[in-house]
């Protein structure tokens, strides 16, 4: 009999978004993943002060929130400690928009939030959202 093979490492993840049913849903989502979450942020705040305390590979990003909303979160991470984030952008102009400034100021990559954030019915996009975190934790 062989011994067992280490498991390769998880991928950890800081998710930050305001809403605590958005970061459940998210971080079930990931559980089935090559993925550990090592944190959960409500607000750019929270987001800045945990990525510097807890180092995650990266980080999954809302844009509006309050206190500080997701490119200003993205930029003060990328000053304080460069970290790959990938954001939730709304499938709507607004958030297009928003999409667009959070890469600007250093997003890696952006995943659409399923219509009807009510529901956070997140398996219609859990394998968007599996590659492209794998990819940015590369």
């Amino acid at each position: 009999m062989r011994p067992s093979q280490p498991s390769a490492r998880k991928i950890r993840v800081l998710i930050v978004d305001d809403s605590l049913f958005m970061r459940a849903a998210i971080a079930k989502t990931l559980a089935a993943g090559p993925f550990e979450v090592v944190g959960q942020a409500r607000n750019g705040r929270e987001a800045v002060d945990q990525v510097v305390a807890l180092g995650p590979d990266v980080v999954t990003m809302d844009f509006n929130m309050p206190e500080m909303n997701g490119a200003e979160a993205v930029r003060a991470i990328m000053q304080r400690r460069p970290t790959p984030v990938l954001m939730f952008s709304a499938h709507t102009r607004q958030g297009a928009r928003e999409t667009f400034e959070a890469l600007a100021a250093g997003a890696v990559d952006f995943v659409t939030k399923p219509a009807g954030e009510v529901s956070a019915d997140l398996s219609k996009i859990a394998v968007e959202l599996t590659r492209k975190l794998t990819i940015a934790a590369a």
